[in-house]
C-alpha cells in the first residue's frame, strides 16, 4: 500500500508541475503550432495526451482508489 501512495503523491507532483508550467504560458504560446508536435499547439497537445488518457483510464483508476479504500 506504500507504494500506491508515492505513486499517488508522485502523480499529483508531476500534474502541479504541469500546471503551473502551462499556466506560465500566454494563450499565443499555448496556440502557435510547433513543429515538434507536428505542427500541433501544447493545447492540442494537452488536450490529445493529458486529456484524453485521463478519461481513458478514469474508471480503472476509480475501481483501483475503491479498492485501496481511498
Amino acid at each position: 500500500m506504500a507504494r500506491a501512495f508515492e505513486a499517488l503523491a508522485d502523480f499529483r507532483g508531476v500534474r502541479r508541475q504541469l500546471i503551473r508550467q502551462l499556466e506560465a504560458l500566454s494563450d499565443q504560446d499555448l496556440n502557435a503550432p510547433r513543429p515538434w508536435f507536428q505542427k500541433r499547439t501544447i493545447a492540442d497537445w494537452v488536450q490529445d495526451e493529458v486529456v484524453a488518457h485521463d478519461r481513458e483510464h478514469a474508471g480503472e483508476l476509480g475501481e483501483w482508489r475503491r479498492g485501496q479504500g481511498l
